[in-house]
Parts: C-alpha cells; sequence; structure tokens
C-alpha cells in the first residue's frame, strides 16, 4: 500500500513560517551589522559613535540576546559614569540634566 504525503497548503505552512522567521533573522542581522558597523567607523571618524552603536545593537537586539545583554551592560556603565560625575564634579550638582 502506497502512502500518500499532503504536499498542499497546510502541510506546507510551518516550512513557510521557517524561512520566513530564518530571512527575518538574516534581514536584521545584515542591517544591524551593517549599522553597527558604521558606528565603530564612525570612532576613528569624525560622526556620532556615540548614537549609531546603540542603534545597531538595538535592531541586532530585535533578534538576538548576545546584542540585548552588550546594549544592558552599556546602559548600566554609562549610568555608573553618570553616577560618578554627579557624586564628585560641583558643576554637575548644579545642573538640571545630570540631576538624578
Amino acid at each position: 500500500m502506497e502512502s500518500v504525503q499532503d504536499t498542499g497548503p497546510v502541510a506546507d505552512a510551518p516550512r513557510a513560517q521557517r524561512a520566513l522567521r530564518i530571512a527575518r533573522k538574516v534581514a536584521v542581522a545584515g542591517l544591524g551589522g551593517s549599522v553597527l558597523a558604521v558606528g565603530v567607523g564612525l570612532v576613528f571618524l569624525p560622526g556620532p559613535a556615540i548614537v549609531v552603536i546603540p542603534l545597531g545593537l538595538t535592531i541586532l537586539g530585535s533578534e538576538f540576546a548576545w546584542a540585548r545583554r552588550l546594549l544592558r551592560r552599556g546602559r548600566q556603565s554609562v549610568d555608573q559614569g553618570l553616577a560618578r560625575v554627579r557624586r564628585w564634579s560641583p558643576r554637575a550638582k548644579a545642573s538640571p540634566r545630570l540631576r538624578g
């Protein structure tokens, strides 16, 4: 007796969803990696690297946990640095922007 496999649209749905997930991951990796690479390049060239690098990590973080962790660690470092500045700088204590 021959077995008949269903090759209709219902059977192809999981395969299509998997292909879509992979395509999204590749697109996010390409776009986020490009933005991150430009940001790293802007460290050595004149430009807003401090804005572009977190933007690239945010894009990558939508699909990759390592990028979310790196971005979180960067935010914590910035917060610690600002706390240090607030603690030691009389000018920072007077500035409404840097006050916590």
